[in-house]
């Protein structure tokens, strides 16, 4: 039982790690995200909406993986069992995701306040873009080479 055990507690700590880490990835990709700025080109806006929206599907499944972790380490607890010094707490991982959902909430924020703004920049790059076609296909047909 007590090999069971440990061999449980190492999946379980690898499991906790890697949840911990996608979790700070989102967590820094998060913060990286800007939405505002003139500085910041409609590619980048539009990347940053597309992660936001990807993060806020992720959450619920993050919520399950979470408890799921902690009621795993509390499991191995109550079995009394001698945690390794390195041991990453699941507590942890709950703290980041929280983390995550507080930048996640503000980043929404912005995002739903730039809407207008982010909607009239794209319709006039459109209209740039197309324009910059029409001129290239009537510079086309005066000097197409014979």
């Amino acid at each position: 039982q007590k090999e069971l055990q440990t061999y449980f507690a190492a999946v379980l700590a690898e499991r906790i790690i890697e949840n911990f880490e996608k979790i700070s990835d989102a967590k820094t990709r998060l913060e990286n995200v800007s939405l505002e700025g003139s500085s910041v080109t409609t590619n980048e806006i539009v990347l940053g909406v597309t992660f936001l929206q990807e993060v806020n599907q992720q959450i619920p499944s993050w919520h399950k993986k979470t408890t799921e972790l902690g009621e795993s380490e509390k499991l191995l607890k109550r079995q009394r069992h001698a945690f390794r010094s390195d041991w990453m707490e699941a507590s942890l991982v709950g703290g980041q995701l929280q983390q995550v959902e507080q930048l996640l909430a503000k980043r929404m924020r912005i995002m739903e306040d730039q809407v207008p703004l982010l909607q009239s920049r794209i319709v006039a790059e459109d209209k740039a873009n197309v324009q910059r076609v029409s001129d290239l296909l009537s510079n086309w047909e005066q000097n197409k080479p014979l």
